[in-house]
């Protein structure tokens, strides 16, 4: 597809396109899952975000290189200097 052409990525997802918040997510990761939950679009992204809370812990499965693996982090307190979560597909 186009949106896919535009991006330069072969496989539609969730693509991380930066984080601020951990050096572990990077730049292209595809986001499958979060704590287990498959994860294909960026409204499954936001309807998780939704039920979680400042402290807890969250997995991100993430697709890097051909590689799948893990991303833990802690959910922290949106501060008024942060900058809006973009979330593209």
């Amino acid at each position: 597809s186009m949106t896919a052409m535009y991006y330069r990525v072969n496989t539609l997802g969730c693509y991380v396109s930066s984080s601020k918040y951990t050096d572990e997510l990077k730049q292209g990761d595809r986001i499958i899952a979060i704590n287990d939950t498959e994860v294909v679009y960026s409204d499954d992204i936001l309807e998780l975000k939704n039920d979680m809370s400042v402290g807890d812990t969250v997995i991100v499965t993430v697709v890097r290189n051909g590689k799948t693996l893990d991303v833990e982090f802690v959910c922290r307190e949106k501060t008024p200097d942060d900058s809006d979560i973009n979330f593209e597909t």
